[in-house]
């Protein structure tokens, strides 16, 4: 198995373990993750490699290569594309430590994160061009709401690999911390965010503009919010 799951406190710790592979992304491990946000019982999400070098290199292109029809390919970036969404959209706090290099799929994978804490050594590459291909897990509009659409698409025509300092000036990552401390300041964020109500969090993570009065209108007097408005009664 490519991804291990524990369960720690309520937070589902994935890690990506798969390094005769470089932690490539199959479907295999789209299926994984899919069951696994089915019957796991969690308040938040931390995602890391078994690797300090590795993140993931993106699809699993030994699949890709030994499919003997076009439409192969395409089902199964389709089946990944859907699991992906749904990891982005969880409705709880989410955060990923990326400890070694990211390239192609394996920043669509970033982008499905809420905080992203990079290790200052690490490479990101969105270099999808360089297989004569472009974005195909949906990463281009999770990216887009981190990055500009003309920032990305300059990346994406360039193929090159980004520093971590790069990437975080781009907005593509969060936070960047030394060797080592990945795992550590994303579970820091982790544990700050449940210490807040649980109950706006689905609205923060998938509203917009659009959507902000029936948010609020759903949020009113939400039992955390009643607890809290109770404080200021007669003061």
């Amino acid at each position: 198995m490519s991804l291990k799951f524990e369960n720690s406190n309520k937070c589902l710790i994935v890690t990506h373990c798969d390094l005769a592979a470089a932690n490539s992304f199959s479907l295999q491990d789209a299926r994984d993750l899919d069951f696994r946000l089915n019957i796991s019982d969690f308040d938040s999400l931390l995602w890391k490699s078994s690797h300090p070098r590795v993140f993931c290199s993106g699809g699993h292109l030994k699949f890709y290569a030994n499919s003997t029809e076009p439409e192969d390919g395409i089902k199964a970036n389709q089946k990944i594309s859907k699991v992906l969404d749904r990891l982005f959209h969880v409705p709880v706090p989410t955060a990923v430590a990326v400890s070694g290099d990211a390239f192609g799929g394996g920043v669509e994978l970033i982008s499905c994160f809420d905080r992203v804490v990079i290790e200052h050594h690490v490479l990101v590459g969105l270099w999808q061009r360089r297989i004569a291909l472009s974005f195909g897990w949906g990463g281009r509009t999770r990216l887009e709401q981190r990055v500009s659409s003309s920032v990305i698409q300059q990346l994406l025509l360039s193929a090159k690999n980004l520093s971590a300092y790069e990437s975080a000036r781009f907005g593509i990552c969060d936070e960047v911390v030394g060797s080592g401390l990945s795992e550590e300041f994303a579970m820091k964020w982790l544990e700050q965010q449940v210490g807040f109500s649980s109950f706006p969090i689905e609205k923060i993570k998938n509203g917009c503009g659009k959507t902000e009065q029936s948010d609020i209108k759903s949020l009113w007097f939400n039992p955390d919010h009643k607890k809290i408005l109770k404080k200021y009664e007669d003061s």
